[in-house]
């Protein structure tokens, strides 16, 4: 590996701004493959990104992974793999930066520690909030700022118990090859009014320092949060709807992929077993998955306000160690 180059690769991606899906900087080609892929996983420009990356001969290439891309799902693994055949790439000439290693042949991996990163971001937002009280008015939150298929299953799910909710769209939008398979989902929420919270209904997403902002209003109110992470099958991405919680002294069951909580532990988290079953973060389907989340979702519904209480003063030791790790980890990454 050119050690030179991917210090020069690090401070460009620093210091500059990427936000386009091909930046030309002294002849090193940033590909950012956010905009590259969609949240249904799919690859978009698949002909255009091969014709337009095949004029590249003789730079370097670059691939980010910073925002929750799934590159197996996407097929975007086999994409790089050509674009490296294709242009004759080396580990020289081609890096990947991002939160997972996936080991591409003929590719430099550069690292991108997204817990760090996001720990860091948040605390920029709610950066003095104590941690969080024991006077529940609910139960639950579900605080979905994007909708898809999974947050929907269980934003239905909470939504007759006890919960603080919020639903950026009003409707549920089902690929049309699975339009008759999830009808009744679907009609569901053309009957049932939802709620938007702070959020602007039909935004169709909200923005992290808005989420950030608006929890101030609310994170006293409620006992756990029910997080969908951004790609729920990869076990190491997360953004401020988990790690929020860690500052915030609040627990949470995670929709993200099998074993995430694992990976939460290894920087030195405490997750919030055994007062909340956590058997779902072993499943690898999801539907497994999702159906174990909503049977410990049904367990805490028939707690009363005093057991959440007290469950709360038992976990309070590992909120106040929780806080102390996130603080640990913005410094470290100061």
């Amino acid at each position: 590996m050119n050690t030179q180059k991917a210090f020069k690769i690090l401070d460009i991606i620093i210091n500059r701004n990427l936000n386009n899906t091909f930046t030309n900087l002294d002849n090193i080609i940033f590909v950012n493959l956010d905009f590259l892929t969609n949240r249904n996983y799919q690859f978009e420009g698949v002909n255009e990104y091969l014709y337009y990356i095949g004029q590249q001969k003789d730079c370097t290439i670059v691939f980010l992974q910073r925002d929750g891309v799934n590159l197996r799902y996407t097929g975007m693994l086999e994409i790089i793999t050509q674009t490296i055949k294709d242009l004759k790439l080396n580990s020289d000439t081609c890096f990947f930066y991002g939160y997972n290693n996936y080991d591409i042949k003929n590719c430099t991996f550069l690292e991108l520690d997204v817990v760090k990163m996001w720990c860091g971001l948040i605390n920029n937002c709610i950066h003095g909030l104590p941690i969080s009280g024991n006077d529940f008015k609910h139960h639950f939150a579900g605080l979905f700022g994007r909708a898809d298929l999974y947050r929907a299953l269980l934003y239905k799910h909470l939504s007759n118990k006890n919960s603080l909710l919020s639903w950026n769209t009003n409707t549920l939008t089902v690929n049309h090859r699975h339009v008759n398979n999830f009808s009744a989902e679907a009609g569901w929420f053309v009957e049932n009014q939802k709620t938007s919270l702070d959020y602007d209904i039909n935004t169709g997403s909200i923005l992290f320092q808005k989420s950030l902002e608006d929890i101030k209003k609310h994170y006293h109110s409620y006992f756990i949060e029910i997080v969908s992470e951004t790609d729920v099958h990869n076990d190491s991405f997360f953004t401020e709807k988990t790690l929020k919680n860690f500052y915030l002294g609040k627990p949470f069951i995670l929709l993200s992929g099998q074993g995430s909580l694992d990976k939460l532990k290894r920087y030195g988290f405490q997750t919030f077993a055994p007062y909340i079953n956590e058997g779902y973060n072993d499943y690898s389907n999801v539907y497994d998955r999702i159906k174990a989340i909503k049977c410990e979702i049904d367990r805490i519904q028939l707690l009363s306000n005093t057991e959440l209480s007290d469950i709360y003063n038992r976990l309070k030791p590992i909120f106040e160690h929780n806080k102390y790790i996130f603080e640990r980890l913005v410094n470290d990454n100061s």
